[in-house]
């Protein structure tokens, strides 16, 4: 790079830089895995390829329809295995005063509030924190936008994660899934946020 492109104490941002070798302290998020028009199927499984020891939070979007109207919810994996026990959630509705609480052994965590017909669509915004620590839970916060039928929009807000016996557990994988029928994952986009 001519040296006439660093200026004092700053760099000319008009101009283009190519950058070799490694780039430390920059943080943000890493782009990991990125899906499209995944055929529908009862679950839709991301795992320890994607999720594992090298971040310890992840976050994600989750486009997708549902072949009914049904609930979504999700699970973790650990020790590549789909737990199926000790979760705790809640859930906040946007667009009435609903709440969704299961906070004492819950078998998955509820995504969906309330249900989506299968001629709207949602999307899930989350955030999955935690994943390689043994001495507190593994969680996720998110929110929610679906299109209730062909005009109604609602949204819900939540947190889950691991409740009682699965601390000390580290997650490498989420499934998601529906309380019956299929999920169609239009798009899915998974990040690592950087240490």
């Amino acid at each position: 790079m001519p040296l006439s492109k660093i200026q004092s104490e700053s760099m000319n941002l008009s101009d283009n830089y190519a950058f070799t070798g490694n780039i430390s302290g920059a943080g943000g998020l890493v782009k990991l895995l990125t899906q499209s028009g995944v055929s529908a199927s009862s679950s839709y499984d991301i795992d320890s390829t994607y999720i594992n020891s090298t971040y310890d939070d992840y976050y994600f979007i989750l486009k997708g329809t549902l072949s009914a109207t049904v609930n979504l919810y999700a699970r973790f994996f650990t020790s590549g295995s789909v737990v199926t026990t000790d979760y705790g959630y809640c859930l906040a509705r946007m667009d009435e005063n609903a709440y969704y609480i299961d906070i004492d052994g819950a078998t998955e965590m509820r995504l969906f509030g309330g249900t989506v017909t299968s001629t709207g669509g949602f999307i899930i915004e989350g955030l999955i924190t935690n994943v390689n620590d043994t001495a507190l839970p593994t969680g996720m916060t998110y929110k929610v936008l679906k299109l209730y039928d062909t005009v109604n929009v609602r949204g819900e807000t939540g947190i889950a994660g691991q409740d009682g016996t699965k601390w000390g557990t580290t997650v490498n994988g989420i499934r998601f899934y529906g309380s019956s029928g299929n999920i169609a994952i239009n798009n899915f986009n998974l990040f690592g946020v950087a240490k």
